[in-house]
């Protein structure tokens, strides 16, 4: 078995900053949508375009956990 497999503490530089990359823009990602909906709001946007702005932040906050997971823990294994 691969030894970086038993010990994600050893994770492939490269793999480490792809990640720690990731995590980065997945963080603006989400400041970005909070300023745009605190920007909306201030504009009284109807519901509609608020809620697609929920979603989409919804969906950044998902994605920025499931990366901090594969960064302190890799990614699954394969099926």
């Amino acid at each position: 078995m691969n030894e970086s497999a038993l010990r994600p503490d050893r994770l492939p530089t490269l793999r480490r900053r792809a990640i720690r990359s990731d995590v980065e823009a997945l963080v603006e990602r989400i400041d970005k949508l909070v300023r745009e909906r605190q920007d909306l709001r201030r504009q009284g946007a109807s519901l509609d375009v608020i809620e697609r702005n929920r979603l989409e932040l919804g969906e950044a906050q998902r994605d920025l956990s499931l990366a901090l997971i594969d960064a302190h823990h890799g990614p699954p294994p394969a099926a």
